[in-house]
């Protein structure tokens, strides 16, 4: 092909005949130089036609040859064969090689959706094979909108929440499974905190009952100065149901902390009585 695409030249006059050489014209000879690596032909043309190898003839015959490379390869480039290939192929570079060989094709727009597709799957599969919660939360920041947002933003809920847990389970406190509750209420461990919590806060000491508010107050105030660590909290409970008498109250604690506590109230002349949280 290379050796017709030569003879094609010298019919067209870019290649002289051996009588129309001239000393300025000689690069023609330089051009069938850079060709005669690729054809026989041209060697042997060359030899008799171009008996001089000039070097001002190499850049201009280059040139020739690049026109006739690029004709060439635009010519052999077709759109459909080259979005099977994509097709084939699947990948990014394949159909970002489409997009560059065929820049107005009516396929550019799909070939971008699957760009973005295939980015998003791989995004993807990276999180879930890292399996960490920076891994998930980086997925939602690259593919924001991508085909598995709800599922990285459940996986990122799932492990806050496991390390809530395991930090409430460490404190083991009221206060920590109550944050815990109202940060995760339909966690696969809410129905643990709720008993946790219920453990923790399920009894109180009872201090005094009486049918003044005033009254309830100002003991209130007393006892929780006098007797803060054995109590944690005093608090007033107002009347209730049939009842209309207030009530003060130690904070919730568990049984055995309430035991413990009018124990050592009970040494100090101070009533305490055992009973259960009021819900």
């Amino acid at each position: 092909m290379l050796a017709a695409l030569v003879l094609l030249l010298i019919g067209l006059g870019a290649y002289p005949r051996r009588s129309d050489l001239d000393p300025r014209n000689r690069f023609h000879c330089g051009a069938l130089t850079e060709l005669a690596n690729f054809s026989r032909f041209a060697v042997t043309y060359m030899f008799h036609v171009c008996p001089v190898s000039p070097e001002v003839a190499v850049k201009k015959s280059f040139l020739v040859l690049c026109v006739i490379t690029a004709g060439a390869l635009a010519a052999c480039s077709n759109p459909n064969a080259d979005w099977q290939k994509a097709n084939q192929q699947n990948t990014v570079s394949a159909y970002q090689q489409f997009i560059q060989q065929h820049p107005n094709d009516a396929r550019v727009q799909q070939a971008r959706n699957r760009i973005d597709a295939l980015k998003d799957e791989q995004a993807w599969t990276a999180a879930k094979n890292a399996n960490t919660l920076d891994a998930y939360q980086q997925y939602l920041q690259q593919e924001p909108n991508g085909m598995h947002a709800t599922d990285a933003q459940d996986k990122v809920t799932s492990l806050q929440s496991d390390a809530a847990w395991q930090s409430a389970q460490s404190t083991n406190t009221a206060a920590a499974y109550q944050d815990f509750l109202q940060k995760y209420p339909n966690a696969s461990q809410a129905s643990q905190a709720q008993e946790a919590l219920k453990k923790l806060t399920g009894y109180q000491a009872l201090l005094a009952s009486t049918r003044s508010k005033a009254l309830a107050d100002k003991l209130a105030q007393r006892l929780k100065s006098k007797f803060s660590n054995e109590l944690q909290d005093v608090v007033v409970v107002p009347p209730s149901g049939k009842s209309q008498m207030t009530e003060v109250r130690s904070a919730p604690m568990t049984e055995e902390d309430a035991k413990a506590a009018c124990a050592k109230l009970k040494k100090a002349h101070q009533r305490c009585s055992v009973v259960k949280s009021v819900s």
